[in-house]
């Protein structure tokens, strides 16, 4: 059990270097070869068999990740947006209490 979390480990560790190889290449056989010589330290790990197991399940974390990445992206900018709002909010309620008190010595 504990070879195969690490072998899973160092796939997702890795995970874009592998996911980026198989999608250039269109075959796990070939991304394999180019694999071996990008991440030896891979090749101590993981068996081909392995790999070409746990490729499916690498590709399905994979877009998980990517969607939770791109949530967080959306979520910091509409943090920022909330920000800018609150900020041009108080702008707006400072001039109000001078326009106030403009109108109050009128």
């Amino acid at each position: 059990m504990t070879n195969n979390i690490n072998t899973f480990q160092f796939m997702l560790e890795n995970r874009k270097v592998i996911i980026e190889k198989i999608n250039e290449n269109g075959s796990v056989p070939k991304a394999w070869d180019q694999l071996r010589k990008k991440l030896p330290e891979g090749v101590k790990i993981i068996k081909y068999n392995t790999f070409k197991g746990y490729v499916k399940s690498l590709n399905v974390i994979n877009n998980i990740l990517n969607e939770k990445d791109e949530f967080l992206r959306t979520m910091q900018k509409l943090s920022e947006e909330v920000e800018k709002i609150r900020q041009e909010k108080n702008e707006l309620e400072i001039k109000l209490v001078r326009l106030g008190k403009i109108i109050r010595r009128i």
